[in-house]
């Protein structure tokens, strides 16, 4: 079998249906679909849009819990915190590397209803922090990625406006990035850019809401009122800090068999080595025996699970609980 799975990954480039095959015929804990969303992308393009930055020598406050809560078997904020419609939202980055600052921004919004005991239902701005987070955030060109403790240290010193989805003017700065499609023909988004190599330009720094909002950029700024921190790599500490204060940002490492994610529990089976992404933990549970934790991605909600996941918990599997980070707002 494992001689077989190596003449598989050195004959598929990533999105090829051979995955979706492979992983659905040997029965794991689950299932793959094709998504022609990621046909024939170049590795230049996966190596920028998985382009998540950990600075290994960066002194980082860790966040450790004496004494744990009585934790249900599962949970999900979604129902804990009702009220809170932002933990519900599916963002899509669009052809940008910018999963390190939606899955910040979500995180951020949640974590400001939940601290309000769910009141303040404003969103976090994305568009503010990729365009003008910068190289505090690792990179000039936010679309090629970042670093997803700059975003949050940069929330606490600077702080960033309100921001919503794609075309949502209700707020400061809204996305400026639309949804694309993952070719499953629901005509329900517009297909994705075909350049195969060129992930879309960082929008510029401007310090103005849209023209369509009612809003002011400077009164409008939005700060954590700690400084972020990394909780410790354990699954009762993660699972207690999401319990207390809500959703989490996570990076883990991603393989090509991850991009045909439909739906289970997701174990890595073949596939390319992509790079690391950024995303939001809002739960966990068991399924099938198998546990794990409940994530929203950021590829719109013809993706996976209505735009969520499912993947093995307690074993930090493909480091998602090596780098988990949070602040109060």
């Amino acid at each position: 079998m494992l001689q077989f799975v190596c003449v598989i990954i050195s004959l598929v480039s990533g999105r090829n249906p051979i995955i979706t095959q492979f992983v659905n015929e040997i029965k794991t804990t689950w299932t793959a679909t094709n998504y022609e969303r990621w046909d024939d992308k170049s590795d230049e393009f996966f190596f920028k849009y998985f382009n998540v930055r950990i600075d290994p020598n960066e002194q980082i406050e860790l966040k450790y819990y004496e004494k744990l809560e009585e934790l249900p078997s599962s949970f999900s904020s979604t129902e804990k915190w009702p009220g809170c419609n932002s933990i519900k939202l599916v963002y899509d980055q669009g052809n940008c590397g910018s999963c390190w600052a939606v899955s910040a921004a979500s995180t951020m919004s949640d974590r400001l209803c939940i601290s309000s005991g769910q009141k303040d239902k404003r969103l976090i701005s994305a568009e503010d922090l990729l365009s003008c987070c910068g190289y505090n955030c690792g990179f000039e060109e936010g679309c090629e990625g970042g670093e997803p403790m700059g975003a949050w240290k940069y929330f606490n010193v600077y702080g960033i406006v309100t921001g919503g989805l794609y075309n949502d003017f209700s707020y400061c700065k809204s996305y400026s990035f639309p949804p694309c499609s993952h070719g499953n023909n629901s005509g329900k988004y517009s297909k994705c850019d075909d350049d195969i190599f060129i992930l879309m330009k960082t929008p510029y720094c401007i310090k103005k809401c849209n023209a369509q909002s009612l809003r002011t950029y400077e009164l409008d700024i939005i700060k954590s009122k700690e400084t972020p921190k990394k909780i410790t790599k354990n699954e009762e500490q993660i699972k207690n800090e999401i319990y207390l204060n809500g959703p989490v940002q996570a990076v883990f490492t991603v393989y090509d068999d991850f991009l045909n994610y439909k739906s289970g529990v997701y174990q890595h089976i073949l596939g390319q080595e992509r790079g690391k992404h950024a995303v939001k933990i809002i739960g966990w549970g068991t399924e099938n025996g198998i546990p794990y934790w409940e994530v929203v991605n950021s590829w719109n909600d013809e993706w996976g699970i209505n735009g969520k996941f499912k993947i093995l918990r307690g074993s930090n599997h493909l480091g998602i609980e090596e780098y988990v980070i949070a602040s109060i707002i």
